[in-house]
């Protein structure tokens, strides 16, 4: 199987871009979405800036043509990506991002992700506030319930690695 499109959405660039991009074939597009302050992308456009660093490390080694860094809301990123048709085209898509949303992500990214495609949940374990019953925050909450969501769901095969601060990995069936 060669990839045909990538997706992530995550507020650390540096630490979310998987190294899918590289195998990826000509035709082959990797879609990352970032949150940034309002104005800030259009900024740095309008004064030459370069606008992402992981982007220029990227056009370096020669695979930058084949990334799109998407500026703003990762939801509205997402559903954009949906209206432009793009449901079942990507073969894998990684979730890193405000945890709060993290089921909104998922449900977006089941529409986007091809059959037997992909989707990676980072901080499953959420620095093991997940099993810690004390714990009760918005966010581990939020990941508490994804992670009973992704045991029970019948659209998908898991796996859940627990190194690390966790991560989930869904296979669309």
């Amino acid at each position: 199987m060669e990839p045909s499109a990538g997706s992530t959405s995550s507020s650390d660039p540096n630490r979310s871009l998987p190294g899918s991009w590289h195998p990826m074939p000509n035709s082959g597009h990797y879609v990352k979405t970032d949150h940034l302050a309002p104005g800030v992308a259009e900024y740095a456009a309008s004064h030459s800036a370069p606008l992402h660093p992981v982007l220029a490390k990227l056009c370096t080694a020669g695979v930058g043509g084949k990334i799109e860094i998407v500026f703003g809301d990762a939801k509205k990123s997402l559903d954009d990506l949906i209206s432009r048709g793009s449901c079942g085209h990507f073969d894998f898509i990684f979730i890193d991002a405000d945890k709060e949303s993290i089921d909104d992500y998922y449900e977006r990214s089941l529409q986007l992700v091809r059959r037997n495609g992909v989707i990676a949940v980072d901080n499953v374990l959420w620095h093991t506030r997940t099993y810690d019953p004390a714990v009760n925050d918005p966010d581990t909450e939020a990941i508490r319930r994804l992670n009973r969501k992704l045991a029970a769901d019948d659209r998908v095969e898991m796996c859940m690695l627990t190194m690390g601060d966790g991560v989930t990995l869904a296979v669309k069936k």
